[in-house]
């Protein structure tokens, strides 16, 4: 016969179920708080921040209310010796353009790819590097828990506003082994300014960029 526990466990976790999902309508808390923990997350050993910096175009994400920026997306990462500093530009859901700077710090004794995000207005919260060929993606992995609860977060980035399927492959299945599964990451509106006449002013910038990461690494 099965033990009592084990019988009971499916109804008592419908009924946490059902009950995060009547305090989310209740009191407004963000449907991105699910029952769990955080995992043991393996990041990118030995990162390279120069080869890092440079522009990143956000592709797909677990979606956050609490992002200013919702599409039309990019982050410009620069390599400060000991952190980087991050100026992210984006259309708002209010259709406004916003920019506004972070920085991302790893603590002593942590791997680079293990940092920390800092900035005004912006909750200090893991960002972990997973997986990165530094020229085309990086998957990008944040989770912090709350009593119980988890929040956790995925970025797929692109150095182009068009995302390699086989990169998207990549990220999928890294995040599918920390529980972030395909169908809770969204893709990210990039818009049109990529394409027409704005395609040569994105290949200067990206020019100017990986230029820029070049004389870094250098010197």
């Amino acid at each position: 016969m099965t033990p009592l526990h084990t019988r009971l466990l499916p109804t008592l976790l419908l009924l946490l179920s059902g009950w995060q999902q009547w305090a989310g309508e209740a009191f407004g808390i963000p449907e991105f708080l699910e029952l769990g923990f955080c995992g043991e997350v393996e990041v990118v050993p030995d990162l390279d921040p120069v080869r890092y910096q440079g522009i990143w175009y956000d592709m797909a994400r677990v979606p956050n209310e609490y992002q200013a920026a919702q599409h039309c997306v990019t982050q410009n990462y620069t390599w400060q010796r000991d952190h980087f500093q991050v100026l992210v530009k984006g259309i708002t859901m209010a259709e406004k353009k916003i920019k506004y700077s972070m920085s991302l710090h790893a603590a002593d004794g942590r791997p680079l790819a293990d940092m920390t995000t800092q900035g005004e207005g912006v909750p200090e919260s893991p960002y972990q590097v997973i997986d990165t060929d530094y020229v085309g993606f990086s998957c990008v992995y944040s989770c912090t828990e709350y009593y119980g609860f988890k929040a956790a977060f995925a970025w797929i980035l692109s150095r182009s506003p068009e995302l390699n399927p086989e990169h998207a492959r990549r990220c999928h299945t890294k995040l599918s082994a920390l529980g972030t599964q395909p169908s809770k990451v969204k893709d990210v509106r990039q818009g049109q300014l990529h394409s027409g006449p704005w395609r040569y002013i994105f290949w200067i910038r990206q020019l100017l960029s990986k230029t820029h990461r070049a004389v870094q690494y250098k010197n």
